[in-house]
């Protein structure tokens, strides 16, 4: 019904677009998780509507998607269904990784607008992301990457090589057990190559769990072989 009045329910905002189309074209405004808006009318897309917004004493109309808002009932709102994409995404990991944290399915489950954001919007490449993702976090079980290693198992998996960090029987006593200086040498600015590919900034992200989905977006956009 139109001129029904919505909250924003995603903790990470909403977009407020041009057209029903995913796209960083058709980006106006990122609406906060709480936001007031007005629905205006259905639109081409089943899952999304024409809205309207007032920001800073300024109306602005758009379209959104309808699972990210909740009714305004004067009480609190009820977290919005997820899309049908991260509906999936969460069935599938229900299956694949029974031990994931809550902390990780809430970060899935609220990401629709950084999903959307940086072009993770087909079940291909929401398969590639979780993929990685579950690689980096034992299944989503893992808060932190552990980089404490003795000397014998640093040069088995960084050694020369081994890894485009090189690591050498000579400085690695240096970094045996000292997680924070390994850590910079193989992907830091200790190992250039792995610095310029983000990698250092991917495995900094995965330390804290409530946001390791929204940083980890970005980075995952920017690789090729991914898109």
């Amino acid at each position: 019904m139109a001129n029904e009045q919505f909250r924003v329910t995603n903790a990470g905002g909403m977009w407020l677009r041009t057209e029903p189309v995913v796209s960083p074209q058709t980006q106006k405004v990122l609406l906060p998780n709480g936001q007031v808006v007005t629905k205006l009318g259905d639109s081409a897309n089943p899952d999304w509507w024409k809205i309207t917004v007032t920001l800073n004493g300024v109306d602005q109309e758009g379209f959104s998607n309808k699972h990210l808002m909740a009714p305004v009932d004067g009480q609190s709102a009820s977290p919005a269904a997820p899309s049908d994409l991260l509906a999936k995404a969460l069935s599938a990991i229900s299956h694949v990784a029974p031990q994931a944290r809550n902390s990780y399915l809430e970060a899935i489950r609220n990401g629709g607008p950084l999903f959307e954001q940086h072009g993770i919007t087909t079940g291909l490449r929401m398969a590639h992301f979780l993929a990685q993702a579950m690689a980096e976090t034992g299944a989503f079980t893992v808060l932190r990457e552990s980089m404490s290693y003795s000397v014998p198992r640093m040069l088995e998996i960084f050694g020369v090589h081994h890894h485009s960090a090189k690591i050498t029987p000579a400085e690695a006593p240096n970094f045996a057990h000292n997680e924070h200086a390994l850590a910079e040498r193989v992907y830091g600015f200790g190992n250039p190559g792995k610095a310029e590919e983000g990698k250092a900034a991917r495995i900094a992200i995965w330390a804290k769990s409530a946001g390791s989905i929204s940083r980890t977006i970005p980075i995952y956009s920017r690789w090729p072989n991914m898109r």
